[in-house]
């Protein structure tokens, strides 16, 4: 049977704006497809910049907390400082009614002449002792450049011997270069037994004389 030229041509018209059709719903599918790829990478890249933002903002967190911690510590630190200046306070004024605020320390063996020096106490003396012993250390340099050989401390009557010689870099620092006491720094350990003392800091020049470098009261307690 032979189809008609027309039938023939409706047919194929009906064929390409079928095609055609086709071709519009995949262009514009595709067209959908690549809008909803973009707008999903937008939503992405939004996702991602409020991450970093929170991230951010959990970093201040830290950084906040961490400050406020610090604070709290020097807080804490501030708080046992005073704490610890009124005990000294407290025991101070007990132990100049106890042993008069008139009456000297002990005596002990005669004084020592002075020398001039040029020291540095890295644990000051100055204080109301708290406890059985105490290190002293530092630096001292006589100005007339001579030698030290060794130092001392005299509780009173009782002598504690020291080491000297000791490096201190900050020492030459400060004075300049010392010929004769190229390492002033020394360190030395004594008793701080209860009660009124005279303590005397000395050292020992050339290996001969002994003389004075300090000389003070201390007051010593039992370690609370």
């Amino acid at each position: 049977m032979n189809t008609p030229p027309e039938e023939t041509s409706r047919l194929r018209n009906q064929l390409a704006e079928s095609i055609q059709r086709e071709g519009e719903f995949r262009l514009k599918g595709a067209r959908g497809l690549l809008a909803a790829e973009e707008q999903i990478r937008a939503q992405v890249e939004a996702i991602a910049e409020r991450d970093t933002k929170i991230h951010a903002l959990n970093l201040a967190a830290v950084d906040r907390d961490r400050y406020v911690h610090e604070l709290h510590l020097e807080k804490i630190a501030l708080q046992e400082a005073l704490h610890s200046h009124h005990a000294d306070l407290e025991t101070f004024t007990w132990l100049l009614q106890e042993a008069g605020a008139a009456a000297g320390a002990p005596a002990g063996a005669p004084d020592l002449p002075g020398a001039a020096f040029t020291y540095h106490f890295q644990t000051p003396p100055y204080r109301i002792y708290r406890s059985s012993r105490f290190a002293l250390r530092g630096w001292a340099v006589p100005k007339d450049g001579r030698a030290v050989t060794s130092v001392r401390a005299r509780v009173d009557e009782k002598v504690f011997p020291g080491r000297s010689g000791l490096a201190a870099p900050e020492a030459i620092a400060q004075v300049g270069p010392q010929a004769q006491n190229s390492n002033p720094g020394f360190e030395i350990d004594f008793e701080t037994p209860a009660g009124k003392h005279r303590l005397r800091i000395e050292a020992q020049i050339e290996g001969k004389e002994w003389v004075s470098i300090l000389n003070l009261p201390i007051w010593c307690v039992s370690k609370i």
